[in-house]
């Protein structure tokens, strides 16, 4: 391993480093008295994080780039079962293909230079979705999870005709990202023929329609997700589902009227129906095609900004159908619900930025008021999943043996929001954002030689899984998405060196790829929202 210096200190660096493990419980339930200090602060606006100094950020750069370049081989499968193209895992003690995390790790694979494994991915769910007649979220070489509890596969490969008509269990449907994934895989230059990238296009349209015709809300044009555990997040709170997944995952509030509009599984809807458009364009489908596409995402977008934006609290909330459309789902709000807000600061809330759907005044006053705020998501360790000021935070591993969306630092929710920040033009956040949580997981790299899925919101030790609730008594050893927190540092580098305005107009003169342009898969070509107030 090559030695690298490590950063120079100073209030900057101590800002980003996580405070010394108080392991467990003792993290879970810290300091009532900062918890109120910090209340008391909650009506003035925060002062945004400066990012640590150029050389810091480059040895820190420098440390997890090598350790991830030992990690990296680990997350990769070769052909197996049902899984007929190569795949990738999260590592540790998984050894299965997910939906969004293999997206995620093919979005830094992609960025490594190797698009060639978003197609793997969309090539594995393609096959299984038509071999079991529904799009299913979790695969292993044995066959889907979700249909009668695991599919198996018959001889030569083929999955038994009984998976079709077993009770699919709703949970375990594929969420929204294979068209992202395959419009990536061309961005990039990934050897694909025109039948292949055709017929690939067509399972993921196929995909998106069986998806579509169980989430979309058609009185509003929004998304829902069936129980919080399909939306990956799988005790996110302000997914307020009453079924037994979700009560199992550590609580589920009775629904109280019909389906929740959820502002992930919209703003994915969105992303998706762009990138299907992009693909459908290249392939030189019909302009109607085309267009359809574009106008399901630009109306999808308008529905999120008409019924999600809640102005008078100054954030995208989650919203309860039956107080947008009453009536409607034979529901109705109980007195005092409030028009059906859902009024929870989750990392959700934010997903508006990274596909950029919300107004730049939206944007700026969610930074203010939520992102940048230590009361609510900023921590020392990077963004918590849920607001610190919130009743049910908490950072104990809720679900054995990793899992708990409710306060601690997730990479891929730290991922998602500082992208979205850098869209906005708030690049300076963001790299206080990278620099936080590079300094967290590498003092996780070099404590246990690996990661973990997720870290204390309120000094950044490794929070799961632990020795004691792993399935094979591991501590760490989960690589998958945390991966892209090396794109985070390198994206950030690029955004504050160019700067937003000018910045790619300077680079294309002096022959370089834009970061942009270096981070295709991560940026792919939005438009610009109505306000046309974006700076990125």
């Amino acid at each position: 391993m090559v030695a690298v210096p490590p950063p120079t200190g100073g209030p900057a660096a101590a800002a980003a480093a996580p405070v010394p493990s108080l392991g467990g419980a003792a993290a879970a339930t810290a300091t009532a008295a900062t918890a109120a200090a910090a209340r008391a602060t909650a009506g003035a606006i925060p002062a945004v994080p400066s990012p640590l100094p150029r050389e810091d950020r480059v040895h820190i750069t420098a440390r997890l780039a090598t350790h991830f370049d030992a990690l990296r081989p680990t997350v990769h499968r070769p052909p197996a079962g049902i899984l007929t193209a190569p795949w990738t895992t999260p590592g540790g003690y998984y050894n299965q293909l997910w939906d969004w995390d293999g997206f995620f790790i093919g979005v830094h694979l992609a960025h490594q230079g190797e698009p060639e494994h978003l197609v793997h991915l969309v090539t594995n769910f393609v096959t299984a979705f038509r071999a079991v007649g529904f799009p299913p979220a979790v695969l292993t070489p044995d066959g889907v999870r979700g249909a009668g509890g695991i599919a198996t596969p018959a001889v030569g490969g083929d999955l038994p005709a009984s998976a079709t008509t077993s009770p699919v269990d709703e949970t375990w449907r594929t969420k929204p990202f294979m068209a992202q994934a395959l419009a990536a895989a061309l961005d990039g230059g990934a050897r694909l023929d025109a039948p292949t990238t055709a017929d690939l296009y067509d399972g993921v349209v196929a995909m998106t329609a069986a998806t579509t015709a169980r989430s979309r809300h058609h009185p509003t044009g929004l998304s829902t997700w069936v129980n919080a555990m399909a939306s990956g997040a799988d005790n996110n709170v302000a997914l307020v589902c009453g079924d037994a997944h979700s009560v199992a995952a550590g609580g589920g509030q009775p629904p109280g009227g019909g389906p929740i509009l959820a502002v992930d599984a919209s703003a994915w809807s969105v992303a998706e129906a762009r990138a299907l458009a992009r693909v459908a364009a290249r392939l030189g489908r019909p302009a109607t095609e085309v267009a359809a596409w574009t106008a399901d995402a630009d109306a999808v977008a308008a529905a999120m900004r008409r019924w999600l934006w809640c102005a008078e609290d100054g954030t995208y909330y989650n919203r309860r159908a039956a107080a947008v459309i009453p009536g409607d789902c034979g529901g109705t709000v109980a007195a005092g619900d409030d028009d059906g807000w859902v009024r929870r600061i989750t990392y959700s809330n934010y997903t508006p930025l990274y596909v950029r759907v919300a107004t730049a005044a939206q944007a700026s006053a969610m930074v203010v008021r939520y992102i940048s705020s230590p009361v609510h998501l900023l921590s020392p360790a990077g963004l918590r999943s849920l607001s610190r000021d919130d009743a049910a935070y908490t950072n104990v591993p809720i679900i054995a043996p990793a899992s708990n969306w409710r306060g601690p630092v997730w990479p891929i929710a730290n991922w998602l929001l500082a992208v979205g920040l850098v869209r906005y033009g708030h690049s300076e956040l963001a790299a206080a954002v990278a620099d936080r949580l590079a300094s967290t997981l590498l003092a996780d790299l070099d404590a246990h030689g690996g990661m973990h899925e997720n870290y204390s919101g309120e000094d950044g030790s490794p929070l799961a899984p632990t020795p004691d609730v792993s399935p094979v008594g591991e501590a760490g050893g989960f690589v998958g998405w945390n991966l892209l927190t090396l794109d985070l540092l390198r994206i950030t580098d690029a955004a504050l060196d160019e700067g937003v305005e000018g910045g790619e107009e300077n680079a294309h003169r002096r022959g370089e790829a834009t970061w942009h342009e270096r981070f295709y898969a991560a940026f792919p070509p939005l438009p610009l929202p109505p306000d046309q107030e974006m700076t990125a």
